[in-house]
């Protein structure tokens, strides 16, 4: 009905919800074609917010393929189109990619930085609306993997009881 319509920002809507659909079934080719068709609609017709799901979506279906420098290149894309828009939701967001993205790589040196960036949003009372729980999990157990490397087990047990704490409720 949208195609028939020339509804350009719905179209764009429907392939990032059915590439989301076909991830969850393991149509992965499938998906990554609805994520790739949505970025170039929502590009077309200036639809950020569609582009911005879908290429965080694309990363996390890289994520589950095991390919975590093309994950990497979705986290690094979403992050620069939230700064240039200041949207903290998905500045945090693509710090929480960035971070699993760079641990899977053994990029550890990097991952601190995301690590202490994300880190500093959560505990930021003005930004605790632009975090979710995912987030917090995501951050205790890189600080906790990172302490690890360090021999910090006080770092390891505090990041690990925050990680836990998030899954709680």
């Amino acid at each position: 009905m949208a195609e028939r319509l020339g509804d350009m920002t719905t179209i764009s809507w429907v392939d990032m919800a059915s590439g989301v659909f076909e991830t969850g079934k393991c149509g992965w080719t499938t998906g990554e074609t609805h994520f790739r068709r949505s970025m170039q609609v929502a590009d077309h017709c200036g639809e950020l917010k569609n582009w911005g799901t879908s290429m965080s979506s694309l990363g996390n279906l890289k994520r589950v393929e095991g390919l975590f420098d093309q994950a990497k290149v979705c986290s690094d894309a979403t992050l620069a189109a939230a700064r240039d828009r200041d949207i903290g939701h998905s500045i945090a967001w693509s710090h929480n990619g960035r971070l699993r993205d760079l641990m899977c790589l053994n990029r550890l040196d990097e991952a601190r930085m995301d690590c202490r960036i994300l880190h500093g949003i959560l505990n930021d009372p003005t930004k605790k609306g632009d975090t979710n729980d995912n987030s917090n999990v995501v951050e205790g157990y890189a600080r906790s993997l990172l302490a690890i490397v360090d021999g910090d087990l006080a770092t390891v047990r505090a990041g690990l009881n925050d990680a836990v704490a998030s899954c709680a409720g």
